[in-house]
């Protein structure tokens, strides 16, 4: 064969056989093949191992968030139950007073200790119930916002 009947590559052909050159008769890939199949495993890794990361934040974030509304509900149902408890031996110390009472303005001056004694009670129970479910909201909005607020990786 001389110059002159040389076959010319075309730019496709060029571009395709810059990987794999069939004319060559080889099993081996290029250089340029290897390194982009290494380059696109790398990636996959990299991509897993931030996926990865962003589960276990989001999972620990859950968990994290679960126990402490878990938590803190516990804490009001504590609450409360011991309240309605409070106020039971109220209202008995009350009825005990009453069934001593000589007169009838006796008996109205220890209801109306009772009402004001519940009342005080009460208000306190209120307060400190609504603290405890102020906390519960609060923990879990933090949760929330530590997974929010958290950097996004690209």
């Amino acid at each position: 064969m001389n110059e002159n009947s040389k076959v010319v590559e075309t730019d496709a052909e060029k571009s395709v056989f810059r990987f794999v050159d069939p004319r060559k008769r080889s099993e081996e890939f290029s250089a340029a093949v290897r390194s982009v199949v290494k380059l696109g495993a790398n990636v996959v890794v990299e991509t897993a191992d931030k996926a990865r990361a962003k589960a276990n934040t989001f999972v620990d974030g859950a968990e994290q968030g679960a126990a402490a509304t878990v938590s803190g509900v516990a804490s009001v149902g504590r609450h409360v139950f011991e309240a309605s408890f409070a106020n039971l031996a109220v209202t008995a110390g009350m009825v005990d007073k009453l069934s001593d009472a000589k007169t009838v303005v006796e008996a109205l001056r220890i209801e109306g200790d009772y009402v004001r004694d519940i009342v005080e009670q009460n208000l306190q129970q209120i307060a400190t119930a609504t603290s405890l479910m102020t906390g519960v909201f609060a923990a879990a909005m933090k949760t929330v916002g530590a997974d929010q607020s958290a950097p996004k990786a690209t």
